[in-house]
């Protein structure tokens, strides 16, 4: 796990509970790490095998701005506007990483 992530993990825990607004309300305020972080989170769930149909079905509907979100080249302000469009997408994509992401972090801290 990237030290972005780990710095924001409980942002990222925030971001997949809270409401739309909420959400959409700290996706516009957010740091270049943040942001960076939900993109590392993304790319890790385009690029792994989605065992859950549910995931994977709403993945593959948006498939072509998420990957805008994994590239290199699209600045923050633009992945911030994807982010704020297709915000409905992060509590499935956010969820399961973040259960991993913080049973990992157990395990390193004890």
């Amino acid at each position: 796990m990237s030290e972005k992530v780990k710095n924001n993990i409980h942002y990222l825990n925030v971001l997949a509970s809270c409401n739309s607004k909420q959400r959409n309300g700290i996706i516009e305020g957010a740091s270049d790490e943040l942001i960076d972080a939900i993109c590392e989170c993304i790319d890790h769930a385009l690029s792994c095998n989605a065992d859950d149909s549910k995931h994977y079905e709403k993945m593959r509907i948006s498939n072509k701005k998420l990957r805008k979100l994994r590239d290199i080249d699209t600045s923050t302000i633009k992945k911030k506007k994807i982010l704020v469009q297709e915000g409905g997408l992060l509590p499935a994509l956010l969820s399961p990483l973040i259960a991993i992401a913080g049973s990992l972090l157990g395990r390193l801290t004890s």
